[in-house]
């Protein structure tokens, strides 16, 4: 049946776009002006609106969709090496099984969309309440996709096309000795001016010769040391600035009361 954009079928219906020899290049499902519309895709509107052809109309959608499904699979899919159509789905629901390159096509359009995008705070904020209720179910199945031999079988499949194998380069012991060599990228960095001024402060524990007086907290034994030497003693770990500023009151049940006075 033959239509136009000034007097289209009532409610929804199935189209096709024909070529010149009459085959359909395109079926698809619409409403209201959708068939006149140029579409972004494999829908190309032609440039002869009597090649517009309205297969069915005055339907529900659920029948459009049918009959827009059974169209596609009779006529076949020229991207699925099946038929004549340009279409790349198999109608009934959009995107039921779009191609390879389809698939690649949103694929990186979704990359685009969220490259350098800014999440507002209440984004943010309904972020953690979704993420805080999820169900014991998601959380299972979240940590079933990250353990087991599906997660490090896709890993050891992909290991060839990432940098260094796959694995931290950090692991590895020989690695870590050339960075961290003489002529390492470490060394190098290290003896930069500005570098070794941030890292040579007298607040830094590595490089403090202050003679600090600690006193245990239990036994009330007092000694007097460097912060070096206090670490070498007790193998303390973390921030030990923090000991130094007071926000920390106590390391390995020692506690700073004063510098030593010599």
């Amino acid at each position: 049946m033959i239509f136009s954009k000034n007097n289209i079928p009532l409610g929804f219906y199935v189209y096709a776009y024909l070529r010149d020899d009459g085959t359909p290049y395109y079926i698809g499902k619409g409403k209201n002006k959708r068939a006149w519309v140029k579409h972004t895709g494999s829908g190309k509107l032609p440039k002869d609106i009597t090649r517009i052809y309205i297969i069915e109309h005055n339907l529900t959608e659920i029948g459009a969709l049918a009959i827009e499904r059974r169209l596609i699979r009779w006529w076949g899919r020229k991207d699925t090496g099946t038929g004549i159509l340009r279409n790349t789905t198999d109608g009934g629901d959009g995107v039921s099984n779009p191609s390879s390159e389809i698939r690649k096509l949103i694929g990186n359009n979704t990359k685009k969309s969220l490259t350098g995008r800014k999440i507002s705070s209440e984004h943010k904020k309904n972020i953690g309440i979704a993420s805080s209720n999820r169900s014991n179910e998601t959380k299972k199945k979240i940590g079933d996709s990250q353990r087991g031999d599906l997660h490090w079988t896709k890993r050891e499949k992909n290991k060839d096309k990432k940098l260094f194998n796959g694995k931290n380069p950090m692991h590895d012991p020989e690695i870590v000795r050339k960075l961290r060599g003489p002529e390492g990228l470490i060394a190098k960095a290290r003896s930069k001016p500005e570098v070794k001024e941030k890292i040579s402060g007298k607040n830094h524990w590595k490089y403090n010769d202050t003679m600090y007086t600690f006193q245990n907290i239990d036994s009330g034994e007092v000694i007097n040391k460097t912060y070096s030497e206090f670490r070498a003693e007790f193998q303390c770990d973390g921030n030990l600035n923090s000991h130094i500023n007071g926000s920390r009151s106590h390391v390995k049940r020692w506690k700073i009361i004063k510098n030593a006075p010599f």
